[in-house]
């Protein structure tokens, strides 16, 4: 596992080293530039190999880190040089009241670290192990494909960029957000290791330290100066399974995740601009806007907030475009609440009206149709929506969290009854009612409420948690209010209890097991999805490419080369491309080429067969599942009739020669005909 180490910290001084170079001259070089450099620097790399794509510059790390890094170096070296105070480095030890923000940024990102890595990777049976779920199979085929080619553009991208003769299935070039696959990328080329490692290092870093500290910037800009309201909230970020565990081993959507582990950050930022904006002399805590550590200070005005939400705007949309609509919600929500507090009820209901219409227009936006529209099934009824949503299982997949779950609803109680978190209750209000409509109804209101989010329950149900964060933390400082009464304690005793009490929690929340008298052992959210991550890697089930598929590869690449190979992409070899460099014709599930897929058995008499496979420049046929026509073990797209050519080529079909066989496994090659 030391390479998935090596991949996070290379990630972590990439990602915070270059977004505090490029933050500081905005906002000082101080612990507010260091949390907020994810927001800048995700977005540069992203926005940069965009640009480099559109050049034909080749995306490497002397490109895209060292040049911008030297750059932006010699930038704020200057201003400093100008004497501008706030970007001029401060080398005073931190004393005092001074060192409180570092130790709770450090307990919050060590409090990540080790719960990500207790979870998801301490089950594994190795850093090489990939969790195979389908949407995983995109990811790693194009980091792959970016190192291979040096294009890390995210408007002309595609798993086929790099391959050989097989690049007849690209097509157009599409925009897709691939801030995550390019860090990965240049974590990977860093490293030296493969794609296996530089996923896993870049889920724990993205999961471990990104979420955590991008939920304490949020934390800070909400509570303001109440350091046990923060210090009680560590270990929140990675207390829900519904996210990140279930979207990372459930979903395989790293993109989303990160999007959602910048969200709270970008909200920070949204909040700060709307108190500049409107002009708010205190914060919702009751405090002055400039005792907010993170977000105000010294050039901190309008203008440079303007700036800085508009950098996570970009960087939101190049991780996963989706967010964006997320920040809205809370940023609306945020808006009306402080114009409505001010006694700005007019102002208040002007800006959710225009938020409705833009919604409504974004809704009917021509490129938007293909997210929107989307569909995901109704799997539940309202009420079964409404319980999955309290005890936060959004999917089928999900183990309930009833003490978690309780302690967001009397949250939320308690938000209602508290003037300065009142706010938090909208977002989380109408992010669950787009869960309990896409999960349990169909039509309008469905994709209205969460077509932006692709209809997909799971997605719902990870805003919702991201929208829970905050509440958790409240409720605590609450229930400790009320343990403790009217006791006089010092505050060393205060710390201690309040400390005690969270642990208390944390500890039953995040327990795998818990041994119920009579009954045995209740297996926890956490420890069903250890047991999930252990049965695809040590014991090798649950998988589509097991470890006899992944060693028959390894002869197949020595084989055949970088010759095109037909192959069934769903029965895993989909995956060897980016796992083994095998240019695979279909990299993912397609309908390209119906031709060769049901028909590709008359190849020896069949004139279009032919010619299709001159086009393709294909010389061999790949099958891991050979005579498995009923799906087992392959991906929920297999369909037998869309492969029909390729299963039934055999060692005695006309115009090919069984090359390699074991087991249900085969590897022909495709013969010239005169």
């Amino acid at each position: 596992m030391i390479c998935v180490l090596k991949v996070c910290l290379v990630e972590a001084v990439v990602v915070y080293g270059l977004g505090f170079l490029a933050l500081a001259p905005l906002l000082g070089c101080r612990l507010k530039t260091l949390l907020l450099a994810p927001l800048g620097s995700y977005g540069l790399l992203a926005a940069l190999g965009t640009v480099y794509g559109l050049l034909s510059v080749p995306g490497n790390p002397v490109t895209m880190v060292f040049v911008p890094a030297a750059l932006l170096g010699v930038l704020l070296a200057a201003r400093c040089a100008r004497g501008l105070e706030d970007t001029r480095p401060s080398l005073r030890r931190p004393e005092g009241r001074d060192l409180a923000p570092w130790i709770i940024a450090a307990l919050y990102g060590a409090c990540g670290l080790v719960v990500t890595w207790r979870v998801l990777f301490a089950p594994m049976a190795g850093a090489y192990d990939l969790i195979q779920g389908y949407d995983g199979v995109y990811h790693v085929n194009l980091v792959h494909a970016m190192a291979a080619s040096g294009d890390l553009s995210s408007v002309s991208q595609g798993i086929y960029r790099a391959a050989g003769e097989g690049t007849v299935l690209q097509g157009a070039p599409s925009f897709y957000p691939a801030a995550w696959h390019v860090v990965a990328t240049l974590a990977m080329e860093l490293v030296g290791t493969d794609v296996v490692a530089a996923t896993n290092g870049s889920i724990l870093f993205v999961c471990g330290l990104v979420l955590p500290l991008s939920t304490l910037v949020f934390f800070e800009r909400l509570y303001g100066r109440r350091p046990r309201l923060l210090a009680m909230g560590c270990l929140v970020p990675v207390m829900f399974a519904a996210f990140p565990v279930s979207c990372v081993v459930g979903g395989t959507w790293y993109p989303v995740v990160l999007s959602m582990a910048l969200l709270p950050a970008a909200v920070a930022v949204a909040m700060a601009f709307v108190d500049d904006l409107t002009g708010a002399e205190t914060a919702t805590d009751g405090t002055r806007r400039a005792d907010s550590r993170f977000l105000a200070g010294r050039g901190t005005g309008l203008g440079t907030l303007s700036v800085l939400l508009a950098i996570a705007f970009v960087t939101l949309a190049l991780s996963q475009t989706s967010a964006v609509f997320a920040l809205g919600v809370f940023g609306v929500s945020y808006a009306c609440f402080s114009l409505f507090q001010a006694a700005r009820r007019r102002e208040a209901a002007v800006v959710a009206a225009c938020a409705v219409v833009l919604w409504a227009v974004c809704y009917k936006l021509p490129f938007l149709q293909s997210l929107v529209h989307y569909q995901w099934d109704a799997f539940a009824s309202p009420e079964q929506a409404m319980a999955n949503l309290l005890l936060l299982s959004p999917s089928a997949a999900d183990v309930a969290q009833p003490l978690l779950g309780a302690a967001v609803a009397l949250g939320l109680v308690v938000c209602l009854a508290e003037r300065r978190f009142r706010w938090l209750v909208a977002p989380y209000a109408i992010f669950a009612a787009g869960y309990v409509a896409t999960a349990s109804s169909e039509g309008l209101l469905k994709h209205l409420l969460s077509g932006f989010w692709y209809t997909e329950p799971l997605r719902m149900g990870a805003l919702v948690v991201v929208a829970s964060m905050a509440v958790v933390p409240v409720f605590l400082d609450r229930a400790w209010s009320v343990l403790v009464g009217r006791r006089e304690f010092g505050c060393v005793a205060r710390w201690a209890s309040s400390l005690a009490l969270a642990g208390l929690f944390s500890a039953m929340v995040l327990a795998p097991a818990v041994a119920v008298y009579g009954a045995g052992d209740h297996v926890g959210a956490f420890g069903y999805w250890e047991d999930r991550v252990a049965r695809a890697t040590v014991q090798n089930l649950d998988r589509v490419l097991p470890a006899d598929e992944r060693a028959f590869a390894a002869r197949v690449k020595a084989e055949v080369g970088d010759a095109v190979v037909l192959n069934v992409p769903d029965d895993g070899s989909c995956l060897l491309y980016g796992l083994d460099d095998l240019d695979v014709l279909w990299k993912r599930d397609s309908d390209a080429h119906p031709e060769l897929r049901e028909h590709l058995d008359r190849y020896a008499a069949d004139p279009e067969v032919q010619r299709a496979v001159a086009e393709t420049g294909a010389h061999y046929v790949l099958q891991l599942d050979q005579g498995n026509l009923d799906g087992a073990g392959m991906y929920h797209t297999y369909r037998h009739d869309n492969w029909a050519g390729i299963d039934a080529v055999g060692p005695t079909t006309p115009g090919f020669t069984e090359v390699l066989s074991e087991g249900d496994m085969r590897l022909y090659r495709i013969e010239a005909l005169g």
